[in-house]
């Protein structure tokens, strides 16, 4: 739990650098345009397949009169609504998807070698190949992405659709993060361990990360940061381990 802290505080400091500024806002602000431009793009069409929806499964003749004059409700309106709701939950997920790829894949090269001077021990002894790191973010992003969809009808609990889209988020940040930092500094032995030990703090991590993004400002920034915080975090735990094999071995 210590380094579980350690590792949330000190990557606020390497946001400050200046290489890491320079790139601070790229994965939010690409993905944000990226599929933002696509709503805008396909508006239109969105807005008949919400009409439809409404003339197929919503009878208007129901909704009381009050209702109708206080609320100008009309289908047409119900349809805008409808898009609003359909547009973020299809957006909000491939978003967030898009902007932790762009920093796994672009920025993590220099989070490690940032991170990577305070741990001279540590020696890189793997090349996590390109197939087996790509492997793990189209299988970590297939699972989130299916399980938001499994659980939109829990949405409408009260306090769930706060939980678990940052469970959710949560969990991305460590599938995507966790075995890519760690791979190329632990051994096959010392990874499995870790990945076995250390997933509940792996995965606390990662719902402590996205819980910042109730923040809304922090969201351009938080795909960074989760970098830095998976690094620090990784390394901090592949040189405890290997200090506790080696005693282990003396010992025995």
């Amino acid at each position: 739990m210590v380094n579980l802290l350690k590792a949330i505080l000190f990557s606020v400091r390497d946001m400050f650098r200046l290489r890491v500024l320079l790139f601070l806002f790229i994965p939010a602000l690409a993905s944000m345009f990226l599929w933002g431009g696509l709503v805008w793009y396909f508006w239109n069409s969105l807005v008949a397949v919400a009409g439809h929806m409404v003339a197929s499964f919503f009878d208007v003749n129901t909704v009381p009169i009050w209702m109708k004059e206080l609320l100008d409700f009309t289908p047409e309106k119900l349809a805008e609504i409808l898009t609003i709701i359909m547009a973020i939950m299809m957006v909000v997920p491939v978003m967030i998807l898009t902007s932790l790829c762009i920093t796994s894949i672009f920025a993590m090269p220099m989070v490690d070698s940032i991170v990577s001077k305070e741990f001279p021990h540590l020696i890189k002894q793997n090349s996590v190949s390109f197939h087996a790191s790509t492997r793990n973010l189209i299988i970590s992003c297939l699972i989130y992405f299916c399980l938001w969809i499994a659980t939109l009808p829990f949405w409408m609990v009260p306090g769930l659709g706060i939980a678990i889209p940052m469970v959710l988020n949560g969990y991305l940040n460590y599938r995507i993060f966790a075995f890519d930092c760690m791979a190329p500094y632990a051994s096959e032995r010392e990874l499995k361990i870790l990945m076995g030990r250390k997933r509940i703090d792996f995965m606390l991590l990662g719902v402590l990360i996205a819980a910042l993004m109730l923040i809304l400002p922090l969201n351009l920034i938080l795909p960074l940061y989760a970098g830095f915080c998976f690094s620090r975090y990784s390394m901090m735990e592949v040189e405890k381990l290997r200090e506790k094999l080696k005693a282990h071995a003396h010992h025995s």
